[in-house]
């Protein structure tokens, strides 16, 4: 069998035509981009085709070129890879496009010869260029170090890597003079996973570093898959490039978007799943010294409401899952000294060296919580013990679960074998039949299925940590951030009953369909996330538009989840059978005046309870004295009856 490719097209253009300002780490950038492929692809034995168009070699008619003529031979199993360092901007949008422009704007890659009597690369074209490539291949991964707002430096060598659009020459570019139908649709048409060097509207830097001229954001990058051991996926990489580069500079917060919800998870350039991100980075701060990447959105203990400091494990940086599980393994501990919204402040422990160039990861260790009460109980002694002995041993899930002696004390019951469930460890609610569980059963009775089951307690517990979790401490009103449920076709809220939201439905004549829309309310500007919680356990994070995690919202401005299209909510059928003609689902809004990274809230949903023909999930996505770091939650609930 022949081993996948590497199909590359990479960028980089420092020398531009008047008036676009030159830069001096682009194609340097690009270069060492280049250098690590080739290395890469040596090192692994990966066949790597690679273009390079650099400076006067990088024109429009060459980039659009490479998409069509060189990335577009790609078959199925291989990967490609397009890299663009330069220059960002916006161009007028033809009258064509405003449907698709708010701010009728479009933006652009600016090429060596689009100014200044050229064309810029608009983002509606690129888009087309790798729906093109998506027909070959759904493995594509895009890397842009560049912006398109502003200009503006903070230091002599400090410089931006976009151009205002008020420094170009004011024309409209026609409509038939894009390569591309005017109803192809946006970028979102073509699975891919896209690493930007910052948010849409800040801007990116290059400086000097290490000696020479290059983009913060790719040194970074390359500085993080050069020292790493092992795979990383995209969420791991761009977790460890947003702490050194927010290090390194101001207003800056590299992006990762992905089309799918799974590709996050998926191994840089390689389109395989390695490694869990079920941690937190821990990096240091020139200004606060060591930080982890959680703050109190993700759970962590607000230390002004908490009687005791979370206390944090440090493992090292190329610490497998395995030995994260194993408290044993950590190099030391920190106690957590500051809580803030997005991040944490820690101290680490007398005697503990850390180095300050490194990266290291970190799990709770003792967080002052409330835990969630278990009663351990079934016809099988022996499975009841070791039940007990896997979650005393599990230092991760005793943060967050507790075994209770009576049913009373208990929100949920682990049963070692019943009647009607002989042989298998299985969860159900305190107030359920026994005979009625919860996720999926685990076969055997013996040390592996308990920890298994010990697992899914684990899952459990977070999942209703994160339901409950808001700040009482907030300026932000708690609808500040107003989330209504729509009706499938018409503009028109559904109306709540008696009992809140409710939507029944007989199977005969399919599910109801409906639309979220959040809203800011607040009167100032707030990054918002809208996570999904639904029965399954399962946390959707990127519901929201471009599936980044999030969006700012300016005052009364709105946002659709799932990009405006309907949801289908049901009743599955695993629970149906066992007599559960409805569900819950939750819908949580969490807003705040910094920007949070939410892909750590996500959580896969547990198996369905067997017998079950899994042909059904519960919501069928388709396709005043403000302080000046803030955030709130508040959440709606939609309730789906099944009336057969």
């Amino acid at each position: 069998m022949n081993t996948p490719s590497i199909y590359a097209l990479l960028v980089g253009i420092d020398t531009y035509q008047p008036p676009v300002t030159a830069l001096k780490g682009a194609v340097n950038d690009m270069r060492a981009m280049r250098d690590f492929l080739q290395q890469r692809a040596t090192e692994t034995g990966t066949p790597l085709l690679m273009e390079i168009l650099e400076n006067e070699q990088a024109t429009r008619q060459n980039i659009v070129s490479g998409f069509k003529t060189h990335l577009t031979k790609a078959s199925a199993d291989d990967t490609v890879f397009f890299y663009y360092s330069g220059h960002g901007s916006q161009q007028i949008a033809d009258q064509a496009f405003w449907g698709l422009e708010e701010d009728k704007k479009l933006e652009t890659l600016i090429c060596y010869d689009s100014e200044p009597d050229g064309f810029q690369l608009a983002d509606k074209e690129i888009a087309n260029l790798l729906g093109q490539v998506a027909k070959k291949t759904e493995n594509i991964l895009v890397i842009m170090d560049c912006c398109n707002s502003g200009s503006a430096t903070r230091s002599e060598t400090t410089r931006v890597r976009s151009v205002s659009i008020n420094d170009l020459p004011q024309r409209v570019r026609p409509a038939e003079s894009f390569i591309m139908p005017l109803n192809s649709g946006s970028a979102q048409e073509a699975r891919h996973v896209a690493l930007f060097a910052a948010q849409s509207f800040q801007k990116a830097k290059e400086d000097i570093i290490g000696g020479a001229y290059r983009g913060i954001f790719t040194y970074s990058l390359l500085e993080v898959l050069a020292t790493a051991v092992g795979p990383l996926t995209y969420t791991d990489l761009m977790r460890r490039v947003r702490n050194l580069v927010m290090q390194r500079t101001y207003d800056q917060v590299p992006q990762l978007y992905a089309l799918e919800s799974g590709d996050p998870g998926r191994v840089f350039l390689n389109g395989a799943v390695s490694r869990s991100s079920n941690y937190f980075a821990l990096t240091h701060d020139a200004k606060l010294g060591w930080v982890i990447d959680a703050g109190s959105i993700h759970g962590i203990p607000d230390q002004n409401l908490s009687a005791a400091p979370a206390i944090i494990a440090i493992f090292a940086e190329d610490a497998p899952e395995t030995e994260l599980r194993d408290m044993n393994k950590a190099l030391g501990k920190a106690t957590v000294t500051e809580v803030r919204p997005d991040i944490s402040l820690l101290k680490p422990a007398d005697g503990l060296f850390l180095d300050t160039a490194t990266a290291y990861r970190a799990r709770i260790f003792s967080l002052p919580i409330k835990t969630l009460g278990v009663h351990i109980r079934g016809d099988v002694a022996q499975g009841i013990a070791l039940a007990k002995t896997a979650l005393a041993n599990d230092t991760q899930a005793s943060l967050y679960v507790k075994a209770v002696d009576t049913p009373a004390e208990a929100a949920y019951n682990l049963i070692a074998g019943s009647d009607a469930f002989p042989d298998q460890y299985y969860i159900t609610r305190k107030l359920d039949p026994d005979s009625q569980p919860l996720v999926e059963q685990i076969p055997g009775i013996q040390a592996a299925s308990a920890q298994k089951v010990v697992d899914q307690l684990f899952h459990i517990a977070k999942w209703e940590r994160l339901l409950e979790r808001r700040n009482p401490n907030s300026n932000i009103p708690s609808e500040g951030v107003k989330v209504d449920i729509y009706h499938a076709t018409e503009n028109q809220i559904v109306a709540p009953e008696q009992g809140g939201i409710i939507f029944r439905y007989k199977q005969a004549e399919g599910r109801q369909a409906f639309r979220i829309k959040i809203t800011n309310r607040s009167g100032r500007r707030l990054y918002c996330s809208l996570l999904y919680l639904s029965p399954e356990y399962e946390v959707k994070a990127d519901i929201l538009p471009q599936k980044q995690g999030g969006v700012w919202l300016d005052p009364d401005q709105e946002a659709w989840a799932n990009d405006g299209r309907p949801i289908k909510p049901g009743v599955p059928d695993a629970f149906y059978q066992m007599g559960k003609k409805a569900v819950v689902l939750t819908f949580k809004a969490i807003s705040s005046t910094k920007w949070f990274d939410a892909s750590p809230l996500a959580m896969t949903p547990l198996g369905l309870p067997r017998p079950s023909l899994r042909s059904e999930s519960a919501a069928d996505f388709g396709d005043a004295d403000y302080s000046s770091d803030d955030w709130n939650a508040t959440e709606t609930a939609v309730t789906v009856e099944r009336i057969d």
